[in-house]
């Protein structure tokens, strides 16, 4: 009777196992399309070094809107999703003809965020030029799983917060509203309940800072955190790759690359949960043998996702894993033929998940559903 009866468990278990690492296809759908050109309610990208720039890695969107910001022109132009120019943020130079403007000085700004209530985050830098040479330019040539927010221009910089009115409230520093700026700003991260995530360095060494209404709540700081146990030192050379904070301000994710000390060859890579003002990891969640696996991002529902990027082909591989680090699911997301035309592949404080794309003219964002 038991003999009978094992191989028939057997085969529910591997038909589970076979359903839960399915792959669902998910599939790109065009939510807005902004044209490419010269004049001012255009997107003013610029061909330097056969890239094109003055085009932004990241494009947040809120309610029927998207916000890209002008480097060039120290301008966040704000356009409705069918490509109409809606108003702009910044001092216009020349003629505006009718288009809404909001006068704010914009120095030299960088990375643009929206969260809840349509507020406006906007890294603005004190006083430096754009450069267009090759090195800042060569960025702009990468595809979508690149991840890195570098953008190799180190100037000290500030947050400034907008309300949905757009009166600014908020003047957003290192220590908190009203403190010294930034040194140098890699990524701004809108969480639940106005809660802001700003990740930064501070000379060399990678911080997490987390702020509610403009205070300082807590930091998790490169340089204080301690993974290693002393018999590990002698063989690995470790790296801090990236780190995710979960958006009610919980913890963070942090994913560290282990390579051989010897032969500095990529080992394996570990995923910490850490909180912030604490030098020790709460746990290990997870260890990837597989270099071309990366972690992407963290839902509301605390599930995270792990980015796989398969060589040669022209679709990627994100697995699902829940807050304990078991892989339940997978999702291929399935670019078109031309690569290269797709930039940044990136979420949303809503777990909406992004890819731009350069193609005929126009800038294009789409949603992947």
């Amino acid at each position: 009777m038991t003999k009978r009866i094992f191989p028939l468990f057997l085969m529910i278990a591997l038909l589970v196992n076979c359903e839960r690492f399915k792959v669902e296809d998910l599939h790109p759908s065009l939510i807005a399309k902004i044209r490419i050109g010269t004049e001012l309610e255009n997107l003013q990208a610029e061909l330097v070094n056969n890239a094109l720039i003055n085009v932004p890695m990241r494009i947040p969107v809120s309610l029927d809107r998207v916000y890209i910001m002008d480097y060039k022109n120290s301008l966040l132009k704000v356009f409705l999703k069918n490509g109409t120019l809606d108003y702009i943020i910044g001092n216009i130079q020349g003629k505006r003809g009718n288009i809404r403007s909001i006068d704010m000085k914009l120095q030299v700004p960088g990375i643009v965020s929206v969260g809840e209530d349509d507020q406006i985050y906007i890294q603005n830098r004190i006083s430096a030029a754009i450069s267009t040479d090759e090195s800042i330019s060569d960025r702009f040539l990468l595809n979508s799983g690149y991840f890195s927010m570098r953008d190799m221009l180190h100037v000290p910089s500030y947050i400034q917060v907008l309300t949905h009115d757009r009166d600014e409230i908020l003047n957003i520093g290192l220590d908190g509203k009203n403190t010294a700026p930034f040194r140098y700003i890699e990524n701004i991260i809108i969480g639940n309940k106005k809660k802001l995530f700003v990740i930064h360095r501070i000379a060399e060494e990678m911080v997490l800072s987390y702020f509610v209404n403009g205070e300082l709540i807590g930091k998790i700081s490169e340089s204080e955190l301690s993974i290693l146990k002393p018999d590990q030192e002698s063989k690995y050379i470790i790296k801090l790759e990236n780190i995710v904070p979960e958006k009610n301000g919980n913890y963070a994710l942090l994913s560290f690359r282990f390579m051989g000390k010897e032969d500095e060859r990529f080992k394996f890579r570990r995923v910490y949960k850490f909180e912030y003002n604490k030098k020790e990891p709460t746990e290990i969640i997870k260890e990837l043998q597989d270099p071309s696996e990366i972690l992407f991002g963290i839902k509301g529902s605390g599930e995270f996702y792990i980015w796989e990027t398969r060589l040669g082909k022209n679709d990627v591989k994100i697995q699902l894993h829940d807050k304990e680090g078991n892989h339940i699911k997978n999702f291929r997301l399935d670019f078109s033929k031309q690569r290269t035309l797709w930039r940044e592949t990136y979420m949303d404080f809503n777990d909406n998940l992004y890819s731009i794309k350069i193609e005929g003219g126009n800038l294009e964002l789409y949603e992947w559903k």
